[in-house]
């Protein structure tokens, strides 16, 4: 595998982390820390997307393997 492959999987890991967090901190009940949390790993997210995407036409020339 190489490294651009490991790149491309963990920030896709990443992403659906940070995914799974936000539903998590969204519909928690009550108030506090996961609404806040929730509402950061939707930010988190949506800049770890915009990453991915520069990231692939950056590299666009090197193979995945």
């Amino acid at each position: 595998m190489s490294l651009k492959a490991f790149h491309v999987a963990f920030i896709v890991l990443a992403i659906l982390l940070s995914g799974w967090v936000a539903v998590w901190g969204l519909t928690a009940g009550g108030g506090g820390w996961p609404p806040i949390l929730g509402g950061a790993a939707v930010l988190v997210g949506i800049g770890l997307v915009v990453y991915l995407v520069k990231f692939i036409r950056k590299m666009k020339d090197l193979s995945y393997l």
